[in-house]
């Protein structure tokens, strides 16, 4: 069997020492981040923080190599179960240093279980399987894996990617609603369940429950990579975005790339933040977030409906770039298509009353919100935009883009409005957005003039009632 194990893994870095990215991204002297808090990733962070998540009560198991345990942020609340060499640390150049500072960033009060597997030359399947069964054993509830090894597991085969509908403005509505129920369907990347061969990581992540959220990091040295490959771990990594800005509008889309490796390597692609690079540094991220949910393995349901955004985000962009091209009704019923995939506990929209922020839709579903407001706004119905952005405004209430959008629809529901009393709530409701975009994303011309336009009008119908 031993002729079976998959060969020596390796550390998801990329190029950079881990090193250098510890001391640009985090202060090693006291393990704060150094870099501004920006981007959806941080907003669901800062929503988790304002619902009072900070961590507390659940263990994370940082599975990792190099623990430099001098840093005091690092070594606090550290589970007794912890096993960290420090003769590996300047071997291993502090990549685990850095993921577990990055897991402590988002949740600070989470109890971290680091588990040094480093071996001298390489990574052995054997010592990571086994840090996974002490993880288990001793209670934690996510487990963080920065690495990679080789795979025979097959990633799926990406003939069901529609290139022709994804990159036309105008695609037939039904060639088009296949291509999102096939993002749906084939969210998870790889074509089987875990490695062919025997795998002591496969073996150990099988008998750990459900219940665990497991982060692995995508890879960047090895494509196919074990663990990502395992079908109950989230395998996570980076997409660069663009922001749309156009007639007061504001969303997010996905530079994801169309070719067979990158839609094969992720199932989940986070907003990059300033500063990051590679796969290792985008799974802690996620499994902080982990440790601040009511329940962690929800992130892993909201996954494939975040996966499934791409042809949503793509349409978006190429219709907000060529309006005149586009298919009226196309873009709306592939996001009512989104919406019957949303797990029911993540369905706000259907629910009688909104009023708690949640933290898997600020990561994984503002964009969702974000372009189906945009798109009612534009199809000239601000009243219903307005209902959604209220919602959206509540879930993710750090997110400049859903304070700006329930600013623009409160707006636009303001100028279609006859009933003066009504004309002014609105206005009223539009200002108090704005000022709370200016708030979250300040020196962004956008929201400052749409602040200005509102707070004139604003100023204006108050003469006009004096008068």
């Amino acid at each position: 069997m031993a002729g079976d194990t998959p060969r020596p893994g390796v550390l998801s870095g990329q190029s950079e020492d881990p090193r250098a990215f510890l001391n640009r991204v985090l202060d090693p002297a006291s393990g704060e981040l150094r870099l501004p808090r920006t981007g959806r990733v941080w907003d669901a962070v800062a929503t988790a923080h304002l619902l009072g998540a900070t961590g507390e009560g659940r263990c994370v198991a940082v599975i990792d190599a190099g623990f430099d345990l001098s840093i005091p942020t690092l070594n606090t609340n550290l589970h007794p179960a912890s096993r960290v060499r420090a003769e590996t640390l300047r071997a291993a150049k502090w990549h685990g240093t850095a993921t577990a500072l990055l897991i402590r960033a988002v949740a600070p009060n989470a109890r971290l279980l680091l588990l040094d597997i480093y071996s001298p030359g390489s990574l052995r399947a054997g010592d990571v399987g086994a840090a996974i069964q002490t993880a288990h054993q001793s209670g934690a509830q996510v487990i963080n894996l920065s690495l990679e090894f080789p795979t025979d597991c097959p990633l799926r085969d990406t003939a069901w990617v529609d290139v022709d509908v994804l990159t036309t403005p105008a695609p037939p509505l039904e060639r088009y609603l296949a291509q999102v129920g096939a993002w749906i369907t084939y969210a998870e990347p790889y074509a089987e369940l875990r490695c062919r061969k025997y795998c002591e990581l496969c073996t150990a992540l099988a008998a750990v429950p459900d219940s665990t959220l497991v982060v692995a990091a995508s890879g960047n040295l090895t494509n196919p990579a074990c663990p990502a490959c395992v079908d109950r771990v989230v395998g996570v990594g980076f997409h660069r975005s663009n922001r749309v800005e156009r007639d007061g509008v504001v969303f997010t889309t996905s530079e994801l790339p169309l070719t067979e490796a990158d839609i094969g390597r992720s199932e989940l692609l986070m907003e990059e933040p300033p500063g990051f690079l590679g796969t290792s540094f985008a799974a802690p991220l996620l499994s902080g977030l982990g440790a601040l949910v009511p329940s962690p393995s929800e992130l892993a349901d909201l996954v494939r409906v975040a996966k499934a955004m791409a042809p949503i985000l793509l349409l978006a962009d190429a219709q907000w770039r060529t309006p005149a091209d586009a298919v009226p009704g196309t873009l709306h019923q592939g996001l009512l298509r989104i919406a019957e995939a949303i797990p029911p506990a993540h369905r706000h929209f259907d629910q009688e009353q909104v009023d708690t922020p949640c933290i898997g839709c600020a990561l994984l579903l503002i964009d969702w919100y974000d372009v189906f407001v945009a798109m009612l706004v534009a199809s000239g119905v601000p009243h219903k935009a307005l209902g959604l952005a209220r919602i959206a405004s509540i879930l993710a209430p750090t997110s400049p883009s859903t304070a700006g959008n329930h600013g623009l629809a409160a707006e636009r529901a303001a100028t279609a409005e006859v009933d003066p009393a009504q004309r002014e709530a609105l206005y009223d409701e539009a200002l108090s957005a704005y000022e709370r975009t200016c708030r979250l994303a300040p020196g962004v011309s956008t929201y400052a003039a749409a602040h200005a336009r509102v707070r004139d009008a604003v100023h204006a119908g108050q003469g006009r009632a004096r008068g």
